[in-house]
């Protein structure tokens, strides 16, 4: 089982730069300029399956957030799908969960991560999906800006801690302007696509050297 871990100098300016702004993006480009390596404290292994949990299973933390995300998504037409998760070991836990348009033009999944013991409450991501019939894949996010970049053939829209009804208003004007022309997610091929993506995401930063395996025994120490 291998397990890989982020090299924050393989990281772009960019990728920081969307991260955090100000000092802390300062202090992280002269990390990278000059080399130093800084754990991340979380391992990931490339995920071969999604993770399913039962909603009656969601722990507390991660049900406090998104609860309410997915009862507002469902005012802004979105079905649950269900809860999963990916394979990782660190101190942080994360849940998520995947909802579908009612026209199933547009896949929201849902993102909360969270350390094991935390006392603050840590912001949700969410990414709305939608997959041109002749071309790219179109995500707009919103909520807690993420780090690492996604795969070229999605053309991402990051909208820096914004709520999730802009961002919805944000992707929905985008996809307007496909005409009608897009691919629909039916509900039985939902977690099929979302692993595939996962995938794609994954390996293409193994390709880049983001993501560098790290040996079973040190992944195990992460987790401990």
């Amino acid at each position: 089982m291998v397990f890989y871990c982020v090299d924050n100098t393989k990281l772009s300016f960019r990728e920081y730069w969307r991260w955090r702004r100000g000092i802390p993006f300062l202090l992280l480009a002269l990390r990278k300029i000059l080399g130093i390596r800084k754990s991340s404290g979380q391992c990931y292994k490339r995920p071969e399956a999604l993770v399913p949990i039962d909603p009656d299973d969601l722990p507390d933390r991660h049900r406090s957030v998104l609860g309410p995300l997915t009862a507002q998504s469902a005012i802004l037409g979105f079905e649950l799908q269900f809860f999963y998760s990916v394979p990782s070991v660190g101190r942080v836990t994360g849940a998520a969960a995947a909802l579908t348009s009612s026209d199933r033009s547009s896949l929201l999944l849902l993102i909360h991560s969270t350390p094991k013991n935390s006392l603050r409450p840590v912001q949700p991501a969410y990414t709305f999906y939608s997959c041109a019939a002749e071309g790219p894949i179109l995500a707009t996010s919103g909520g807690l800006p993420g780090l690492i970049g996604a795969a070229p053939e999605v053309k991402v829209l990051r909208i820096r801690h914004g709520p999730l009804d802009q961002t919805w208003q944000r992707h929905s004007a985008r996809i307007r302007a496909e005409n009608g022309r897009l691919v629909p997610f039916s509900a039985e091929h939902v977690a099929d696509w979302v692993l595939r993506m996962l995938q794609r995401h994954f390996d293409y930063n193994v390709t880049r050297g983001v993501l560098v395996p790290v040996p079973e025994v040190e992944a195990g120490r992460t987790n401990g």
